[in-house]
């Protein structure tokens, strides 16, 4: 009886894909595919944002294409209830992954914070990245990476919203 109670529990306060659910900052990429070029229009990034399992996660495919091999990544974002934020995992065909976790801020810009990337070598490097929406079709990101003591630069981009997905 006791476990009956628990599952309808978690079943019944499941978050929902609303504008008050825990993954609602961003619900804007849901169901799109977004793209940027950059390289002087040698190198896209498309990134196809997807909800999973009811819109209890949303996942994030990605695919950079140039004169090289396709580079393609995935990173899947979730609500951890514990910590009472959104965190996400991201794996690439490099054989790397990374960690981190997401912080609204006031104006609404979404902060990918803590962002420890693990090369296949096991060499370890620390991101942090901001995303704005400066439109409905589009968003920007800027991107930086520590090198020793201080936070540098690596790029921005501004992304176009494509067809849906």
């Amino acid at each position: 009886m006791t476990r009956w109670l628990l599952l309808s529990a978690l079943f019944f306060c499941r978050p929902a894909v609303t504008e008050e659910g825990p993954l609602a900052p961003l619900a804007f990429l849901a169901g799109h595919c977004w793209t940027t070029t950059f390289n002087e229009g040698r190198e896209t990034d498309t990134h196809c944002y997807e909800w999973m399992h009811d819109g209890m996660q949303l996942r994030d495919r990605h695919v950079v294409h140039n004169d090289q091999p396709e580079y393609r990544g995935e990173t899947i974002y979730a609500w951890h209830g514990e910590r009472k934020r959104i965190e996400y995992r991201y794996w690439n065909s490099l054989g790397g992954q990374s960690d981190g976790y997401v912080e609204i801020g006031d104006d609404g810009t979404l902060r990918f914070l803590d962002d420890r990337y693990v090369g296949p070598d096991g060499a370890a490097y620390l991101f942090a990245s901001e995303m704005s929406q400066p439109n409905d079709a589009q968003y920007r990101i800027i991107s930086r990476y520590l090198e020793g003591e201080e936070w540098r630069d690596m790029w921005t981009r501004t992304f176009d919203r494509g067809q849906p997905n």
